[in-house]
């Protein structure tokens, strides 16, 4: 009797200790698994984080005035040959996240493929109508046209446009953009923005918006320059210019 057991002793403790053998190695086998898992989600997090970042930095690319419109002519409110078949007249607010848009990630392109060769002349006319900030930048603005730098001095603004309303656009940050556009006296376009030519930009500027019938921003008055223009927005912008320039040459 003994004997049987002290055979059933050992079977029962190959039992349990083969049962203890199993629970560790699926306890191991889970805890790779976990470890595998958390390697991948680090890993996708990774990839995720480096997509955000460079979709950001796309976002937030700066597009310097001076840099953009060297070598392109520039007199008053208007940059390209003064000949150029075609004109775009852009109706803009500096304080308009959509004007920025336009600015940093379009109109590189569209001095590139059409104001540099010769085939359009554009004119800037800043309004003013998403808060006081507004008004500031655009006399200031239109001051600088009086040195033939409006257009470089916009695009500083929205290259380092902040959030609208939030009291940003004041001289002092006009100086900081205006300091850094060649060949203009910033200091003197702020003394000048009560100017009478100031005046009379910012009321032309109204008056042609409205003429035309642009209620947003950026709006442009496209077409011949000696002739009959259409109001198209952003989207519609190369389109129309190709228009205007096929009606030209034929």
């Amino acid at each position: 009797m003994s004997h049987r057991k002290e055979q059933k002793r050992e079977l029962k403790e190959k039992r349990l200790a083969a049962e203890k053998a199993e629970a560790e190695a699926a306890a191991r086998k889970r805890r790779s698994a976990l470890i595998a898992g958390g390697v991948g989600l680090v890993a996708l997090i990774g990839i995720v984080v480096l997509i955000v970042v460079s979709q950001s930095g796309k976002d937030d690319a700066k597009v310097e005035g001076t840099d953009l419109f060297a070598n392109v002519p520039q007199k008053g409110i208007a940059i390209g040959d003064e000949d150029a078949p075609v004109t775009v007249i852009e109706f803009a607010d500096l304080q308009c996240p959509f004007c920025r848009d336009f600015a940093i990630h379009e109109l590189p392109g569209i001095v590139k493929d059409y104001v540099k060769p010769g085939d359009v002349r554009m004119e800037l006319h800043l309004l003013a109508f998403i808060g006081a900030d507004s008004e500031t930048g655009r006399q200031i603005a239109a001051a600088a046209a009086q040195q033939d730098r409006i257009w470089p001095l916009a695009e500083n603004v929205y290259s380092h446009q902040g959030t609208e309303n939030t009291g940003y656009l004041t001289e002092d940050f006009m100086r900081d953009q205006g300091e850094a556009v060649e060949g203009l006296d910033i200091d003197q376009a702020i003394s000048d923005r009560g100017s009478e030519e100031v005046s009379q930009y910012e009321q032309k500027s109204e008056e042609e918006a409205r003429k035309s019938g642009a209620t947003s921003t950026p709006a442009f008055l496209v077409g011949p320059t000696d002739g009959k223009k259409e109001l198209v927005d952003a989207d519609g912008l190369r389109d129309a210019i190709d228009k205007a320039l096929a009606e030209t040459k034929g």
